[in-house]
């Protein structure tokens, strides 16, 4: 009923000098005199407005990033509207904050991308919108919660050998804390002796064997969801004695902790037997007692 039932004002008898305004569109193309019921004839409209018989709003969805996906530093935010006539605007939000967004030209499938530097909001979880607007009006949006996280975890090693030890096999455990991350989902990488970092993996031990004698570094850090590693690696510096020796002979002889402990541990245990053995004796028996001892 709201298609070519209006009077048509040009019959009014005022001058022709008015026939233009009345013939114009002011809403929408072919909202003043045209055969909008398909009659044949061209008439005027009620209230000079082609009814629109278009009430869906567009459908937009987001393509990137996933929902409750981590995130860090700057990343790509993509949307997409489609309509089933054509989508006349869209916007990319984070929160309030507006995203300035590449948007491909008015059509029935229309793509917004931005770029999102996330240092600019806290930790935690965010709220992006995408916003779409078709020809007539019609309003539609979107929403995609992901979680931020610029902060990186820390590493800690749990246990593993300090200083000397007398085998050539190693394990270290280690763990890691974040303020976002479960502990359970962190992911570790290690290197030894400032080689190359193994792959990350949710492993936290690391075993070494077959090590030749000498000072080893151990090092390890921890990954979170976010991609976030901690800049400063946990570490351990241990060395392998397989020769013990404490150290006597050339100025070139090699000395360890270990070599040196056990001799003064054999020297002391020596003077006790030799005193015990030498308690009461006449000074020529100890004399052959002490060449027997040593």
């Amino acid at each position: 009923p709201a298609i070519d039932r209006g009077m048509d004002p040009r019959t009014l008898g005022l001058s022709v000098l008015f026939n233009p305004i009345f013939e114009a569109d002011y809403s929408q193309d072919g909202a003043r005199p045209q055969d909008g019921d398909g009659n044949g004839v061209a008439g005027f409209d009620i209230g000079a407005l082609e009814f629109s018989e278009d009430v869906t709003p567009p459908q937009v969805a987001f393509l990137e990033p996933g929902e409750n996906t981590f995130l860090r530093q700057t990343v790509t935010v993509t949307a997409q509207a489609t309509d089933n006539d054509s989508v006349a605007s869209m916007t990319l939000r984070v929160g309030t904050q507006m995203l300035a967004a590449s948007i491909s030209p008015p059509a029935p499938s229309v793509t917004a991308i931005a770029l999102w530097d996330t240092t600019t909001v806290g930790d935690g979880s965010q709220t992006l919108t995408a916003s779409a607007s078709d020809g007539v009006g019609n309003n539609a949006s979107a929403t995609r919660s992901v979680i931020v996280d610029n902060t990186s975890p820390n590493t800690q090693i749990v246990s593993g050998p300090a200083g000397e030890i007398g085998e050539s096999t190693a394990t270290f455990t280690f763990a890691g804390t974040d303020n976002l991350t479960q502990i359970g989902s962190l992911q570790f990488a290690w290197r030894l002796n400032g080689g190359a970092w193994s792959a990350f993996s949710s492993n936290t031990t690391a075993t070494f064997s077959g090590l030749s004698e000498g000072t080893h570094l151990f090092e390890v850090k921890a990954r979170d969801l976010a991609g976030n590693e901690d800049p400063i690696a946990a570490s351990s510096e241990f060395s392998v004695v397989l020769a013990v020796s404490d150290g006597h002979g050339s100025a070139r002889s090699f000395r360890s902790d270990v070599g040196s402990r056990l001799a003064v541990e054999i020297a002391v245990k020596l003077v006790v037997e030799f005193v015990a053995v030498t308690r009461g004796r006449s000074l020529s028996a100890i004399k052959a007692c002490g060449e027997t001892q040593l």
